[in-house]
């Protein structure tokens, strides 16, 4: 009200009111026409104040959109001022704008490879981890790692030695920067891994690389045909209706992917696997039984099948399994080798001669094992001179191989070619894996060949 009653006074003072001479009014009274000017002041005078009360308070409630407008102007400073004293209340201080962080691009600061039994592990250490994509190419005869464009590789190393890896390429295209391994046969790749580097900044990605059996075998995969119904005028009378490409509905027509054989197999081996690893033998042998009822040529199966019925001390079964892994796996060579091994130790010599020269042959330089077990069948056959020229070539391809050293003695003093058989007990000896149970035979031999030779000087010795 204070604000009202200054008004008023300085109204008073603009309009002078006529003292009580002039008026002719006696002391006290004021005429009518004052009153009214003076009423008419104090209206106007309250309606400017309710005026300007109420614009106040709409400007400055809490939460108006002029407060948003008045924080986003920045006063300009004086002209004549500078310093830190010219610096508008409203803007923003300097320490209160933060700092753009720069982003440092991805450095490729490790790539090495370690190869075992299982595969090959590639692993590969980066100053700060970027996005990556691993994409399987060439029906798995390559793998690309795909990477930002910025990203720089260290020298890529030497791959050579290295199980299933031929080589390894940096490329970049489209943008992208790549990795590219390449196989000598069609591979997966699993057991990814990302950890964080020890003891610094970044991470590590690691992954297997195997060879894919099952691909190996799998037939190629038609790729959906996509197919575009024609579309029919609506009406007959209209005339024909142009194609267009919203008028066009396209219908895809997906072919349905059939696994094969060897890969029904594989999975269920996989599983019988895993119920073997926990102990449930039953379940195991179930399972593989049933993959090579799918697939009788899936090694794997047949394999991890023996491993059991040899656990479980089940000959016959074994034979069989053998028997029938010649038949639908003829290039196996294991099979043939434990089949006529079988047979050996039955004196079923003639069957086991007949599976050791089945064809495919290897040669003796792919499989020595083979002709090795041959010749020991034709020497208890009493085909020794057939023997003997089967150990002759085999002592010609690993000449410090004692036992074909020892075998070769045998066929000679069999045949009764002493000096012969006494030479090749002496490099028998001189020669490695023997036992010390066949370097005692070979000495006996010798001993025995000597007192012959002492007793029979004038015999003649071929």
């Amino acid at each position: 009200m204070s604000l009202i009653n200054q008004m008023l006074k300085e109204l008073d003072k603009r309009t002078p009111l006529a003292t009580e001479a002039e008026s002719g009014l006696p002391g006290g009274v004021v005429s009518v026409e004052t009153r009214r000017s003076r009423g008419k002041v104090v209206w106007a005078a309250l309606i400017v104040v309710l005026l300007v009360g109420g614009s106040m308070i709409w400007f400055f409630w809490p939460g108006h959109p002029a407060e948003e407008r008045i924080g986003s102007i920045t006063a300009a400073p004086p002209e004549n001022s500078s310093g830190p004293s010219a610096i508008s209340p409203t803007a923003p201080m300097p320490e209160q704008v933060p700092a753009e962080v720069e982003k440092k691009p991805p450095i490729l600061e490790n790539l090495q490879f370690s190869g075992n039994t299982e595969g090959l592990q590639v692993e590969l250490v980066f100053s700060n981890m970027p996005n990556y994509r691993l994409i399987r190419d060439d029906q798995g005869r390559q793998l690309a790692l795909e990477l930002p464009a910025e990203t720089a590789p260290p020298a890529l190393p030497d791959t050579s030695g290295l199980p299933l890896l031929l080589k390894v390429a940096y490329e970049k295209s489209e943008g992208r920067a790549r990795l590219v391994f390449v196989f000598d046969e069609i591979c997966r790749h699993d057991e990814l891994s990302l950890t964080a580097n020890p003891g610094q900044e970044g991470q590590t990605l690691r992954f297997m690389i195997r060879p894919d059996a099952a691909a190996a075998h799998q037939e190629p995969v038609t790729e959906p045909v996509v197919a575009e119904t024609p579309v029919e005028p609506a009406d007959a009378d209209q005339g024909h209706v142009p194609r267009s490409e919203t008028s066009v509905a396209p219908e895809f027509i997906l072919q349905a992917i059939q696994t094969t054989a060897g890969e029904q197999s594989e999975i269920i081996c996989r599983d019988g696997i895993s119920a073997f690893q926990q102990g449930r033998q039953r379940e195991a042998e179930t399972a593989w039984r049933a993959a090579l009822a799918i697939d009788p040529g899936h090694v794997r199966s047949r394999d991890a099948l023996i491993h059991l019925l040899l656990q479980q001390g089940r000959q016959s079964e074994i034979k069989s399994l053998l028997i029938e892994g010649v038949q639908k796996v003829p290039g196996h060579l294991p099979y043939r080798l434990r089949l006529a091994r079988l047979l050996i130790d039955e004196d079923a010599l003639s069957s086991a001669r007949q599976e050791l020269i089945r064809e495919p042959r290897p040669s003796l330089t792919e499989a020595p094992d083979v002709y090795a077990m041959l010749a020991t069948v034709s020497q208890r056959q009493g085909r020794y001179d057939e023997a003997a020229e089967i150990y002759r070539s085999l002592v010609g391809f690993r000449p410090k191989n004692g036992v074909w050293w020892m075998g070769l003695g045998i066929a000679f003093e069999r045949s009764n070619s002493l000096d012969k058989a006494m030479e090749a007990y002496q490099k028998a000896l001189s020669g490695e894996e023997l036992s010390d149970g066949l370097r005692n035979f070979i000495r006996q031999r010798l001993a025995v060949l000597g007192q012959q030779a002492s007793q029979e000087p004038d015999k003649e010795r071929s």
